[in-house]
């Protein structure tokens, strides 16, 4: 998704700069400020598993003429997900098992984005950008055939990469996000992937 974002950016780019003057829309101020929340599933909805995100995040956007800007953001993420498989004792009997994982991360992400006026006040936009995670904790709790009940707890930091689409008209902004993180240990989230779906409101 990372590669399309990058596309977008590069298209749109194009498109910004051959805007005619009918297509203009509200003036708007250099520096506003962002509020969004949403949901969405994790990299773990598949088959056998069922993962879940919840996001908020407030940010500090700088707007170049409308089209396109620089975006400094504060996230914070819930993310569960459930694992389930068959456990085989010596007898080949299989018993039902779980793992769940649970993890809370903070992070500071800067991106750049270019937005396409449709019409107006309506716009598409996509941005690609990356940060930096000071805190993330991760509760993991599973079953083996020797200890049935075994548990997990742990935090640290990480790195991670993220890309949006999204559509705004005016004020309300409706954006999916994909973040990927990178670094640290896999028992905190590395190479797992989220993809909320958030809405919000710009102040202009």
């Amino acid at each position: 998704m990372i590669r399309q974002l990058v596309v977008l950016l590069v298209l749109g780019a194009g498109a910004s700069q051959a805007q005619s003057t009918e297509r203009v829309g509200h003036p708007e101020r250099k520096l506003q400020f962002e509020l969004s929340g949403g949901v969405g599933p994790s990299d773990a909805t598949s088959g056998e598993m069922a993962g879940r995100t919840g996001a908020g995040s407030v940010a500090l956007r700088w707007d170049a003429d409308g089209s396109g800007g620089l975006r400094i953001a504060l996230w914070g993420s819930q993310n569960h997900s459930t694992y389930y498989y068959n456990i085989y004792d010596n007898s080949n009997s299989a018993r039902r098992d779980s793992v769940v994982h649970s993890e809370l991360q903070i992070a500071v992400v800067a991106s750049a984005d270019i937005g396409i006026r449709l019409w107006r006040d309506l716009l598409v936009s996509g941005s690609i950008g990356g940060g930096y995670l000071p805190y993330a904790h991760s509760d993991v709790s599973y079953g083996t055939l020797q200890n049935p009940y075994q548990y997990y707890s742990g935090h640290g930091s990480n790195f991670l990469l993220t890309g949006s689409v999204g559509v705004r008209y005016r004020w309300l902004l409706v954006e999916q996000h994909a973040m990927l993180v990178q670094g640290g240990s896999s028992g905190l989230g590395r190479g797992r992937s989220f993809y909320p779906l958030m809405v919000g409101f710009r102040f202009m």
